[in-house]
């Protein structure tokens, strides 16, 4: 039996097309308001191709042959994967993952469970061993955290200087 050679070409485009699922897109809201949701992470499934959310909740995402699943995460939402079935526009909502205010600890570029943490951490509870009102953040955490030195220039409006073992680095202090 002899099979014509467009016959063979036909085939291997039809099972190209196959794989090939293309780009998928949708919104990102969340269940309790339907708000969208804002830097949300968008993975296909056992790759590193993915997207984040824009302001609006939209994202888009090129999902290479052989996927069929994304994964929806963001801080504080339960995480949730959705098959794609060869659809090309998935809108989801995540539902909120109650967990307790003392579980999560924002290092400034991710978020981790405290019990996960391996460096140190301070916490100053505007409470804590501060009577009366604190003219500034440096007051308010001066002698308060190890590691934390702050100085004083001596001019009454003049920010306190903020050093954090030896790196001046306020914006590390306030994330």
């Amino acid at each position: 039996m002899r099979i014509p050679l467009y016959t063979i070409l036909l085939l291997a485009l039809i099972s190209v097309q196959a794989n090939a699922q293309g780009l998928v897109s949708g919104v990102v809201k969340s269940a309790s308001d339907g708000s969208t949701i804002p830097g949300a992470t968008v993975v296909v499934k056992g790759t590193t191709t993915g997207t984040v959310t824009d302001l609006s909740g939209a994202y888009s995402v090129n999902v290479p042959g052989g996927s069929n699943t994304l994964v929806f995460s963001f801080v504080g939402m339960k995480t949730l994967e959705v098959a794609i079935d060869g659809r090309t526009k998935i809108d989801v909502s995540l539902e909120t993952d109650v967990i307790g205010i003392d579980e999560v600890v924002v290092i400034g570029y991710a978020s981790t469970r405290k019990q996960d943490l391996s460096v140190a951490a301070s916490t100053i509870k505007i409470g804590d061993n501060n009577k009366g009102r604190p003219a500034s953040l440096g007051n308010l955490i001066q002698g308060q955290m190890s590691g934390v030195k702050v100085t004083q220039s001596g001019d009454p409006t003049a920010e306190a200087a903020i050093s954090i073992r030896g790196k001046g680095n306020k914006a590390a202090m306030l994330f």
